[in-house]
């Protein structure tokens, strides 16, 4: 999870490893290409930051480097509470999506089963609503997508895994127009809606 302490407007991205840190450093900074460089990273005491190659490159790319003091949580605390927040509601709709029961979640690619992988889906959908609702913290109460950006936030968050159609190319006249689907996410930088057809 990047935030940005002054707005907090924050990102998040799915890891498997922690050593995978850097890899997602990077990608963060090309996604955020155009914006600057960050002019420091504020982390844990994790051994994922401490690496001499996570450390090279920040000294190369001009970034400082903050860390907490080991066994202090609460100087990170910020950016943890954002973590639950975010990781509390995708598993509540994970939950919520395996009770409707009339899915069928195997049909789904990269989710498995028993719906495993819902809940990373569901994070980012949450966090993506918390950047676009509005906050005491930022003055005139601007949603932290608008005090980092300058301006309104898209209205493209749809609830994670709303029930609608999809318009389908018929192969006759007498077939049907549209097929019923789940919206699964909002893909960067294209304006496309991945959904799955329950079909």
């Amino acid at each position: 999870m990047f935030m940005d302490s002054a707005s907090p407007w924050h990102r998040g991205y799915g890891m498997r490893a922690k050593n995978d840190t850097l890899k997602f450093v990077q990608r963060f900074l090309a996604d955020m290409n155009g914006m600057g460089t960050p002019g420091c990273f504020r982390m844990d005491n994790g051994g994922e930051f401490n690496g001499s190659v996570f450390t090279s490159f920040c000294d190369a790319a001009g970034i400082r480097r903050e860390y907490a003091a080991p066994d202090t949580p609460n100087q990170n605390a910020v950016v943890e509470s954002v973590i639950w927040r975010a990781m509390k509601e995708g598993h509540a709709a994970r939950r919520h999506i395996l009770a409707m029961g009339h899915v069928d979640l195997s049909s789904i690619p990269n989710v498995g089963v028993n719906g495993h992988r819902l809940w990373l889906g569901s994070a980012l959908w949450a966090s993506a609503c918390f950047n676009r609702s509005a906050t005491k913290v930022n003055l005139g109460w601007m949603s932290p997508f608008e005090a980092f950006f300058g301006q309104k936030p898209p209205l493209t968050v749809v609830p994670f895994f709303q029930e609608g159609k999809m318009r389908v190319k018929r192969a006759t006249k007498a077939d049907v127009q549209s097929a019923r689907c789940f919206y699964l996410r909002h893909q960067q930088p294209l304006d496309v809606y991945r959904s799955r057809s329950t079909r």
